[in-house]
Protein backbone atom coordinates (compact mmCIF):
# COMPACT_ATOMS: atom_id res chain seq x y z
CA UNK A 1 0.00 0.00 0.00
CA UNK A 2 1.44 3.88 -1.00
CA UNK A 3 0.61 6.21 1.35
CA UNK A 4 0.82 9.84 -0.01
CA UNK A 5 0.88 12.64 2.00
CA UNK A 6 0.97 16.19 0.98
CA UNK A 7 2.08 19.42 1.62
CA UNK A 8 1.31 22.52 0.35
CA UNK A 9 4.32 25.37 0.33
CA UNK A 10 2.31 28.70 -0.01
CA UNK A 11 3.21 31.42 2.40
CA UNK A 12 6.58 31.98 3.77
CA UNK A 13 7.89 33.30 7.40
CA UNK A 14 11.68 34.13 8.80
CA UNK A 15 12.92 30.81 10.07
CA UNK A 16 13.60 30.85 13.65
CA UNK A 17 16.66 28.45 12.42
CA UNK A 18 17.55 29.64 8.95
CA UNK A 19 19.69 26.27 7.52
CA UNK A 20 18.81 24.99 4.56
CA UNK A 21 14.90 25.70 5.13
CA UNK A 22 12.25 25.65 2.43
CA UNK A 23 11.19 28.41 0.27
CA UNK A 24 7.62 29.91 -0.94
CA UNK A 25 7.33 28.68 -4.01
CA UNK A 26 4.58 26.96 -4.49
CA UNK A 27 5.64 23.69 -4.80
CA UNK A 28 4.26 20.75 -2.90
CA UNK A 29 5.88 17.76 -1.25
CA UNK A 30 5.08 14.16 -0.31
CA UNK A 31 6.07 11.44 1.26
CA UNK A 32 5.73 8.06 -0.44
CA UNK A 33 6.40 4.11 0.63
CA UNK A 34 5.34 0.74 2.28
CA UNK A 35 3.68 2.03 5.17
CA UNK A 36 3.18 -2.09 6.11
CA UNK A 37 6.81 -3.16 6.22
CA UNK A 38 10.56 -1.03 7.10
CA UNK A 39 10.80 -0.49 3.53
CA UNK A 40 12.19 3.40 2.19
CA UNK A 41 10.40 6.44 2.61
CA UNK A 42 11.01 9.39 0.10
CA UNK A 43 10.34 12.92 0.00
CA UNK A 44 9.62 14.30 -3.44
CA UNK A 45 7.89 17.39 -5.17
CA UNK A 46 4.72 17.03 -7.19
CA UNK A 47 3.46 19.08 -10.13
CA UNK A 48 -0.14 20.08 -9.53
CA UNK A 49 -0.26 21.46 -13.55
CA UNK A 50 0.86 18.06 -15.52
CA UNK A 51 -0.29 15.63 -11.96
CA UNK A 52 3.12 14.33 -11.80
CA UNK A 53 6.04 13.51 -9.26
CA UNK A 54 9.44 15.02 -9.92
CA UNK A 55 12.86 14.29 -8.19
CA UNK A 56 13.23 13.25 -4.79
CA UNK A 57 14.88 15.45 -2.18
CA UNK A 58 18.32 14.43 -1.02
CA UNK A 59 18.80 11.52 1.14
CA UNK A 60 16.00 9.05 2.07
CA UNK A 61 14.67 7.23 4.72
CA UNK A 62 14.68 3.34 6.08
CA UNK A 63 11.43 4.15 8.78
CA UNK A 64 8.06 4.91 8.50
CA UNK A 65 6.81 8.42 8.91
CA UNK A 66 3.62 10.15 8.14
CA UNK A 67 1.71 13.34 9.33
CA UNK A 68 4.27 15.45 6.93
CA UNK A 69 2.92 19.01 6.99
CA UNK A 70 4.77 22.70 6.23
CA UNK A 71 5.44 24.94 9.33
CA UNK A 72 4.56 28.70 8.26
CA UNK A 73 7.00 30.25 10.78
CA UNK A 74 9.89 27.98 10.36
CA UNK A 75 9.59 26.72 6.58
CA UNK A 76 10.35 23.61 7.44
CA UNK A 77 8.29 20.11 6.96
CA UNK A 78 8.00 18.09 9.99
CA UNK A 79 6.67 14.75 10.16
CA UNK A 80 5.91 11.53 12.89
CA UNK A 81 7.70 8.06 12.69
CA UNK A 82 5.50 5.36 12.84
CA UNK A 83 5.66 3.41 15.16
CA UNK A 84 8.38 5.29 17.06
CA UNK A 85 6.37 8.33 17.13
CA UNK A 86 9.06 10.38 17.22
CA UNK A 87 8.88 13.96 15.78
CA UNK A 88 11.22 15.09 12.87
CA UNK A 89 12.27 18.32 11.35
CA UNK A 90 13.32 17.90 7.57
CA UNK A 91 15.03 20.14 6.19
CA UNK A 92 15.46 21.43 2.33
CA UNK A 93 18.68 19.08 1.75
CA UNK A 94 16.71 15.98 3.14
CA UNK A 95 18.29 15.72 6.54
CA UNK A 96 15.90 14.52 9.45
CA UNK A 97 16.86 16.01 13.36
CA UNK A 98 14.76 13.88 16.01
CA UNK A 99 13.26 16.19 18.22
CA UNK A 100 12.28 13.13 20.17
CA UNK A 101 8.60 11.62 21.69
CA UNK A 102 6.23 13.86 22.83
CA UNK A 103 4.48 13.18 25.94
CA UNK A 104 0.70 12.95 26.43
CA UNK A 105 0.78 11.43 22.51
CA UNK A 106 -0.10 7.58 22.79
CA UNK A 107 2.57 5.79 22.14
CA UNK A 108 0.35 2.76 20.70
CA UNK A 109 -1.23 3.81 18.12
CA UNK A 110 0.16 5.69 14.25
CA UNK A 111 -0.49 8.95 14.00
CA UNK A 112 -1.57 9.49 9.91
CA UNK A 113 -2.57 12.49 9.84
CA UNK A 114 -1.29 16.49 10.12
CA UNK A 115 -0.98 19.91 9.34
CA UNK A 116 0.16 23.32 10.67
CA UNK A 117 -2.09 26.56 11.73
CA UNK A 118 -0.79 29.78 11.23
CA UNK A 119 0.53 29.80 14.86
CA UNK A 120 2.85 27.06 14.76
CA UNK A 121 1.28 24.78 16.25
CA UNK A 122 1.17 20.88 14.66
CA UNK A 123 -2.36 19.69 15.04
CA UNK A 124 -2.52 15.16 14.37
CA UNK A 125 -5.12 12.85 13.98
CA UNK A 126 -4.15 9.04 14.49
CA UNK A 127 -5.23 5.62 14.16
CA UNK A 128 -9.11 5.10 14.99
CA UNK A 129 -8.19 3.07 18.13
CA UNK A 130 -6.94 6.41 19.87
CA UNK A 131 -9.30 8.03 18.76
CA UNK A 132 -7.62 11.73 19.69
CA UNK A 133 -6.70 15.11 18.24
CA UNK A 134 -3.63 16.29 19.24
CA UNK A 135 -2.55 19.60 19.32
CA UNK A 136 1.33 20.03 19.58
CA UNK A 137 3.24 23.28 20.59
CA UNK A 138 6.31 23.66 18.20
CA UNK A 139 7.27 26.92 18.46
CA UNK A 140 10.35 25.84 21.46
CA UNK A 141 13.22 23.70 21.92
CA UNK A 142 11.49 20.77 22.01
CA UNK A 143 7.53 19.91 20.85
CA UNK A 144 4.98 19.76 23.67
CA UNK A 145 1.93 18.84 24.05
CA UNK A 146 -0.80 21.76 24.26
CA UNK A 147 -4.13 19.25 24.49
CA UNK A 148 -5.33 16.24 23.11
CA UNK A 149 -9.24 15.62 22.86
CA UNK A 150 -11.30 12.50 21.64
CA UNK A 151 -12.60 13.02 18.25
CA UNK A 152 -16.18 13.37 17.65
CA UNK A 153 -19.18 13.90 14.87
CA UNK A 154 -21.53 17.52 15.79
CA UNK A 155 -24.80 15.92 16.79
CA UNK A 156 -23.78 12.55 16.47
CA UNK A 157 -21.98 9.44 18.17
CA UNK A 158 -19.13 7.22 16.67
CA UNK A 159 -15.33 7.97 16.07
CA UNK A 160 -14.57 10.17 12.42
CA UNK A 161 -11.58 8.83 11.12
CA UNK A 162 -9.30 10.77 8.95
CA UNK A 163 -6.26 9.69 6.38
CA UNK A 164 -4.79 13.31 6.25
CA UNK A 165 -6.46 16.62 7.07
CA UNK A 166 -5.17 20.73 5.86
CA UNK A 167 -5.55 23.66 7.62
CA UNK A 168 -6.89 26.63 5.24
CA UNK A 169 -5.36 29.64 5.95
CA UNK A 170 -8.70 32.08 4.66
CA UNK A 171 -10.99 30.66 7.11
CA UNK A 172 -8.66 28.77 9.63
CA UNK A 173 -10.02 26.08 9.77
CA UNK A 174 -9.22 22.03 9.25
CA UNK A 175 -10.54 19.74 7.07
CA UNK A 176 -10.55 16.16 6.34
CA UNK A 177 -12.47 13.91 4.95
CA UNK A 178 -14.21 10.92 7.43
CA UNK A 179 -13.35 7.62 6.02
CA UNK A 180 -16.35 6.19 8.13
CA UNK A 181 -19.26 8.63 6.25
CA UNK A 182 -16.93 9.30 2.95
CA UNK A 183 -17.67 12.96 3.83
CA UNK A 184 -16.05 15.96 4.04
CA UNK A 185 -15.88 17.65 7.36
CA UNK A 186 -14.44 20.91 9.22
CA UNK A 187 -12.77 19.89 12.28
CA UNK A 188 -12.22 21.90 15.95
CA UNK A 189 -9.09 20.84 17.32
CA UNK A 190 -9.70 22.22 20.29
CA UNK A 191 -12.81 20.25 21.39
CA UNK A 192 -12.31 17.72 18.39
CA UNK A 193 -15.85 17.85 17.19
CA UNK A 194 -16.27 17.06 13.16
CA UNK A 195 -18.89 18.73 11.43
CA UNK A 196 -19.94 17.67 7.77
CA UNK A 197 -19.53 20.31 5.15
CA UNK A 198 -21.81 18.69 2.59
CA UNK A 199 -24.49 16.05 2.76
CA UNK A 200 -23.28 14.49 -0.01
CA UNK A 201 -20.26 11.54 0.26
CA UNK A 202 -17.34 13.06 -1.22
CA UNK A 203 -16.31 9.60 -3.42
CA UNK A 204 -13.37 7.82 -2.40
CA UNK A 205 -13.95 6.76 1.86
CA UNK A 206 -9.77 6.96 1.69
CA UNK A 207 -7.79 9.88 0.75
CA UNK A 208 -4.06 9.35 2.29
CA UNK A 209 -3.72 13.26 0.65
CA UNK A 210 -4.89 16.10 1.21
CA UNK A 211 -3.63 20.03 0.31
CA UNK A 212 -4.53 23.35 -0.66
CA UNK A 213 -3.85 25.42 -4.05
CA UNK A 214 -1.94 28.95 -3.14
CA UNK A 215 -5.41 30.46 -3.14
CA UNK A 216 -7.02 28.62 -0.83
CA UNK A 217 -10.04 27.98 -2.78
CA UNK A 218 -9.36 24.57 -4.34
CA UNK A 219 -8.94 21.43 -2.48
CA UNK A 220 -6.68 18.45 -3.94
Amino acid sequence: MLLLILVSMVVSQPSLFSQNTFECDGTMYFNYGNVNSNGTVYIGEYDTTSASTSSTIASNTTFNHNALAYNYLDNYLYAVGNPSRIFYRINSSGTYTSLGTVAGVDPNNNIYAGDFNESGVYVLSGHVNDAKIYRVDMTGSSPSLISSVARSYSGGSGIPDFADIVFNRVDSTFYGLDRITGKFHSINPVNGVATPISSNQAGPYILGALFFGEDYQHLY
